[in-house]
């Protein structure tokens, strides 16, 4: 009788723990879906909840955790999920290199007949790009092939290769690749024409405290971080512009401009509208 009590328990606590290590994956995966969202650009899977099945309420996207985003992210972001993801901080380096492992380039009609490459979630880089080349006659002389950040890292080392960077993947290439170089600041072009500045960093969050505490946790998590890629950048002796903004109406003044720009040559990129006063965290 003993013997038979024992073994009603043992398998009474297996049912427990595989429960428990059942949600803990649950959750992970969540968290994984949530982090994805800027690499999926948005879309929907096609696979909408059942509200009749039991399990519906767990499988909804939760509202994600403080990010870096670009400003045309952020905005579509906001936009799609209809306000639950704010806009908390911008900063820009103002710097969008095309780098090149050569030194054929030294103007933008240098690109002519060229293949240049984009990291495949770098839309504000394609974006930028684009719009430059279009200016300059060059849309349908420039091929624009979009590849992954791994895929990115390994163009780089093919002599001739052109590929489109932030600062940080600038300094990363130029310090891994030989006879890499920065040879267009395509930033630099882009406010030359439009009057504004190229936001690759915002801090989007949830408006509540809880967001704005994370989002003021991952911005000082960033510090660090930025202070060497600004150490690595004078080293080697590339320009940038930096600059970081908080607070609603400081926000609204540098990005007003930006994003009615971008919205009348491709409202999709921002989700379709400009983003309303509510968009920036007070």
């Amino acid at each position: 009788m003993k013997r038979r009590l024992l073994s009603i328990l043992l398998v009474l606590i297996l049912c427990v723990s595989l429960a428990s290590c059942s949600k803990n994956g649950d959750d992970t995966d969540n968290n994984e879906n949530m982090n994805s969202e800027i690499e999926n650009n948005g879309e929907d899977s096609g696979n909408e909840a059942n509200p009749d099945d039991p399990g519906a309420e767990d499988s909804q996207p939760e509202k994600p955790e403080a990010m870096v985003v670009s400003a045309a992210d952020a905005a579509r972001l906001y936009n799609e999920r209809s306000g639950e993801v704010v806009l908390w901080e911008i900063s820009s380096f103002n710097a969008m290199y095309v780098v090149e492992n050569g030194n054929s380039i030294s103007s933008i009609e240098d690109l002519n007949g060229k293949t240049v490459y984009v990291g495949e979630n770098d839309t504000m880089g394609a974006f930028v790009l684009n719009y430059l080349l279009n200016d300059n006659g060059l849309s349908e002389k420039v091929t624009v092939t979009e590849v992954s950040e791994e895929d990115l890292t390994k163009k780089i080392s093919e002599p001739g290769a052109l590929c489109v960077c932030d600062l940080p993947h600038t300094v990363e290439f130029l310090n891994t690749a030989d006879e890499a170089a920065a040879v267009l600041n395509l930033a630099e072009s882009w406010k030359n024409l439009t009057g504004s500045r190229v936001y690759e960093c915002c801090i989007v969050d949830s408006a509540d405290e809880a967001g704005k505490e994370r989002a003021a946790e991952l911005s000082q998590s960033r510090s660090e971080e930025l202070e060497e890629v600004r150490k690595a950048a004078d080293d080697l002796g590339l320009t940038y512009e930096e600059r970081a903004v908080s607070g609603e109406y400081n926000m609204m003044d540098e990005l007003t401009d930006f994003y009615m720009e971008i919205y009348s040559i491709n409202p999709d990129l921002i989700g379709g509208s400009v983003p309303d006063d509510a968009f920036y965290a007070e």
